[in-house]
């Protein structure tokens, strides 16, 4: 869940950084110059996808938002796993007592100055609860200077899978491969031969069903 939730994440903030790019874009070429006015025509010219045609809706930036406390949770019941490994074999994330407090904020955002708000500000006072800050090749959840590197959540989360299925084995449990059918005898029927296997993610609509503002936009203002 982790790995998938992680993903998710990191889906829709790279949709939201986009949007905002193409906003600036668009901003920056509305003014009527001979060289935006020749620029535009030339990008007009692009398939529909490469134009600065997103928009940073609010939608996208909840759903970003929302992707991440759900992340935050995800984290924080694979922490709860931690307990069944030998201690040997514990994968450990360095930054889990920021995660584990941020937890509790997500799900008990009620409480502005409770217990987790109290111990963030005293023992992490550079942990930013609520910031993301990201460059073209990292994203740091809870800002860069006292944050944590979503990059590093990811290979924490594959320890962890992989440690647990170890002790799964060890055990004598059967462990699934995630990528084949959880009905039983599914994976033995040979019509048809090829089929769809989802994972982590679900395959993304086509543009060309992306809704779009044609007919609802305001009147374009050139400067």
């Amino acid at each position: 869940m982790v790995g998938m939730q992680a993903e998710r994440f990191d889906i829709a903030l790279q949709q939201l950084e986009r949007a905002e790019r193409d906003a600036a874009d668009r901003a920056s070429l509305s003014v009527q110059t001979e060289l935006n006015l020749a620029y535009r025509a030339s990008r007009d010219s692009e398939p529909f996808s490469r134009r600065p045609v997103r928009i940073p809706t609010w939608a996208l930036d909840w759903m970003m938002r929302n992707e991440l406390d759900l992340l935050v949770v995800a984290v924080r019941d694979l922490f709860r796993a931690i307990d069944g490994l030998p201690k040997d074999k514990r994968p450990r994330l360095i930054q889990q007592h920021q995660l584990t407090l941020l937890r509790n904020l997500t799900e008990h955002w009620e409480e502005e100055d409770g217990p987790s708000t109290t111990k963030l500000r005293a023992q992490y006072p550079e942990f930013r609860p609520g910031w993301i800050t990201h460059n073209m090749r990292e994203v740091w959840v809870g800002g860069k200077d006292g944050g944590v590197l979503l990059s590093d959540i990811w290979t924490w989360a594959g320890q962890m899978q992989d440690a647990i299925e170890e002790q799964l084995i060890a055990l004598g449990e059967d462990v699934p491969d995630l990528g084949t059918s959880s009905v039983e005898g599914d994976d033995d029927l040979g019509w048809p031969p090829e089929r769809i296997a989802f994972h982590w993610r679900l395959p993304p609509p086509p543009e060309d069903t992306w809704p779009r503002t044609a007919g609802l936009a305001r009147p374009t203002t050139d400067h």
